[in-house]
């Protein structure tokens, strides 16, 4: 639950530049950030229901990877921020 006088809110935004596309997504949050790498994730999710919850960074960090970029990760005053910059890599319109 948000505190009193907060609305959650999430926004996205994708946009090609210089050969990359650049995304960014922020979203309010009310918990706090649990961060630990002792299972080789660096945030946890606080959630009661962790079988649901925890996925999008994991699967951001594996997309940055395979398109050699990094994620840049900020938060704090309720909101959450993940950014990264993926090479922009023609897909072969070619049937294999």
């Amino acid at each position: 639950m948000m505190p009193q006088g907060k609305k959650r809110f999430i926004e996205f935004s994708a946009a090609l530049k210089k050969g990359f596309l650049n995304i960014s997504c922020k979203n309010s949050y009310s918990n706090l950030i649990v961060v630990s790498d002792s299972e080789g994730d660096i945030f946890k999710t606080a959630k009661k229901d962790k079988s649901f919850h925890g996925f999008g960074i994991r699967q951001m960090n594996i997309i940055a990877k395979k398109y050699y970029s990094l994620i840049d990760i900020y938060y704090g005053n309720g909101m959450f921020t993940v950014q990264t910059s993926l090479k922009n890599v023609p897909v072969s319109s070619k049937k294999k």
